[in-house]
């Protein structure tokens, strides 16, 4: 569903189209899109739980890894494709971050559906609700530990003219007096320091 298209005047969401599932506010570098808030997601335990939304993505689920310990989700494999393929995906990121990866649970039986639980506002026990902290930036934080993307930079080609580490919107890049200094805990991915470089001596590759 194309609710968002681009321009040179920026980002406009079309409010007809748009689910609000807030799926592009975690691969978004630079936390553009607006009034847009990451889903409430029930958990219990280190697992999440029904009601599931129709959409989800790896990236959410990992900000659920790190902020709340999550390690998998309570659901039948069939009725949920998508979460299922989410997990997945999760699973290829976490072996690289040499983090536990996570499993599907079966769900609980439960005296009264979730569904009905969830629009009846009946409270469950042990049950938690909370969102996770959503864009890039929020990801960098979590991850500064390890290098998401690598810069690659021809010396043959640079002006040493500064226009990358003054578009870098993370301070990542500096211009010394000797070098140019890259911080990999900053960046974001963006690729507006490539974006401004007129001799193409810069490139920024995810790992």
């Amino acid at each position: 569903m194309a609710a968002i298209t681009l321009s040179a005047a920026g980002q406009t969401i079309d409010d007809a189209s748009c689910l609000r599932c807030g799926n592009c506010l975690f691969p978004c570098p630079t936390d553009a899109p607006e009034n847009l808030t990451p889903t409430l997601r029930n958990y219990q335990a280190d697992r999440l739980v029904a009601p599931f939304s129709a959409c989800i993505t790896a990236d959410e689920l990992l900000m659920w890894h790190f902020q709340y310990a999550i390690r998998g989700v309570a659901l039948e494999s069939a009725d949920h494709p998508v979460w299922v393929r989410a997990v997945a995906e999760l699973n290829l990121t976490l072996r690289q971050l040499r983090e536990p990866e996570w499993q599907i649970f079966p769900p609980t039986p439960r005296a009264v559906n979730p569904l009905r639980r969830h629009w009846l506002h009946i409270p469950e026990e042990n049950v938690q609700s909370g969102r996770v902290s959503a864009g890039r930036r929020a990801r960098r934080a979590l991850l500064s530990s390890f290098s998401e993307y690598q810069l690659s930079l021809s010396l043959s080609l640079c002006m040493a003219c500064g226009a990358c580490a003054r578009a870098c919107p993370e301070n990542a890049l500096q211009i010394t007096e000797t070098a140019l200094a890259w911080d990999p805990a900053r960046c974001t991915g963006c690729n507006s320091c490539t974006a401004v470089c007129f001799s193409a001596a810069i490139r920024i590759e995810h790992q």
